[in-house]
């Protein structure tokens, strides 16, 4: 079984809105994040990612797990926050390389 570190920039495309298709590009006002999502819609990252880490040890080190909490906790919604909860809590691995759950994310 292989081994992935995930990094922030991941950690947060598993658990957005935008990602997982859950924001209407439409309704954003912001330009940027109107075309974050219209991209996103053209080119979903999420199964790529799904599909990298699928069936192999998850890693975060602990910079990367307490800067994805904090920008969780200030810019996330409530769906976002839950899915980051059920992401750190069984399916990712905790500090410092410490593999805790591997799953089939299929």
């Amino acid at each position: 079984m292989g081994r992935v570190n995930l990094d922030v920039t991941t950690l947060i495309s598993l658990v957005s809105n935008v990602c997982n298709g859950s924001t209407d590009a439409h309704q954003l006002t912001d330009p940027v994040l109107r075309q974050q999502a219209l991209d996103e819609q053209a080119k979903p990252s999420r199964p790529i990612i799904v599909q990298f880490i699928d069936n192999k040890q998850l890693y975060v080190c602990e910079t990367a797990l307490r800067d994805f909490r904090a920008i969780v906790d200030v810019v996330g919604g409530p769906t976002e926050r839950q899915r980051a909860t059920d992401l750190l809590g069984t399916q990712c691995c905790h500090l410092l390389g410490i593999p805790v759950y591997s799953r089939n994310f299929s």
